[in-house]
């Protein structure tokens, strides 16, 4: 897809949309446009919690980087994002259980 649009338009990349009619036509951009609604609307129900505010970063962030960019690069930034965010959980966690005061019983 890079060397199509490299030899017809020079280095402009496609959209979420463009590359969804090119690879299945009107009826498959129309699927693609409903999905991307659909994972929409479900982010927009997730909770305040920072992770959930993190997730949605990622989330939104891939998709702005895909409005003029090719699809190739999304898988691995969504793989690499929520790594770095399932690290940073399961660090916070064990930090703060560490850090939190055990309770001495006496007798």
């Amino acid at each position: 897809m890079n060397n199509i649009v490299m030899e017809r338009s020079g280095p402009i990349g496609f959209s979420i949309v463009a590359e969804a009619y090119r690879n299945f036509a009107a009826g498959g951009a129309l699927v693609v446009l409903l999905l991307v609604g659909l994972l929409l609307g479900r982010v927009d129900t997730w909770s305040n919690a920072r992770a959930s505010q993190c997730a949605i970063g990622i989330i939104m962030t891939g998709l702005l980087l895909h409005v003029r960019n090719t699809f190739v690069p999304l898988p691995a930034h969504f793989v690499i994002g929520f790594a770095a965010l399932g690290a940073m959980i399961v660090i916070s966690r064990a930090r703060a259980e560490r850090l939190r005061p055990i309770s001495s019983s006496r007798s």
